[in-house]
């Protein structure tokens, strides 16, 4: 059986969300 790690998940989520948000500003500025 799988153990679902919500926590594990949001952070993998924050962390492609932090390196897309940082490119853009990059891109903008």
């Amino acid at each position: 059986m799988v153990e679902y790690r919500p926590q594990y998940q949001a952070s993998r989520f924050a962390i492609v969300v932090n390196s897309q948000f940082g490119f853009v500003r990059s891109t903008l500025s």
